[in-house]
């Protein structure tokens, strides 16, 4: 539950804000709450002639059961979520040390590194002389060709 993950995690004077959909029918009733949260905005914002959405905001007005209050200088809560959020940037320096990794290898074995654009006009390139040498020899058949029907004649 989003509320009750909220009144774990957030400071005292913390806030949540989410939207949550409703229709035309909407009631106070519906809304969602929690004892550790009091809800400061309820805006309402029109979608279709049906559909709205409501943009609740609530903020952490008391400790939740069993929780320990934590000086404003250092909440390790929110140490800990620093840490999920750097995944991402460790799978960046991960692909970054990849990377590294494959140009060392091919400076090491002698083999030139080329970019997508630099592998794309050699292929292009090889593919031209290939048809230059193919054509070569259908001229040299041909020109045999004509040669052995002289010869004959």
């Amino acid at each position: 539950d989003l509320l009750d993950f909220a009144a774990k995690t957030l400071r005292i004077s913390g806030r949540l804000v989410f939207w949550l959909p409703t229709t035309e029918l909407y009631s106070d009733a519906e809304l969602p709450s929690h004892p550790c949260l009091k809800l400061l905005y309820n805006t309402e914002q029109y979608i279709t002639i049906r559909l709205r959405r409501r943009l609740l905001t609530f903020e952490k007005i008391k400790l939740f059961e069993g929780e320990v209050p934590v000086s404003p200088q250092f909440n390790p809560d929110m140490k800990h979520l620093e840490y999920e959020s750097d995944k991402y940037l460790s799978y960046k320096a991960k692909v970054e040390k990849k990377r590294k990794a494959v140009e060392r290898y091919k400076a090491e074995q002698g083999i030139q590194s080329m970019t997508r654009n630099q592998r794309r006009r050699a292929q292009r390139e090889k593919s031209a002389q290939q048809k230059e040498a193919q054509e070569g020899a259908l001229t040299e058949e041909a020109a045999d060709g004509v040669a052995t029907a002289a010869h004959v004649q």
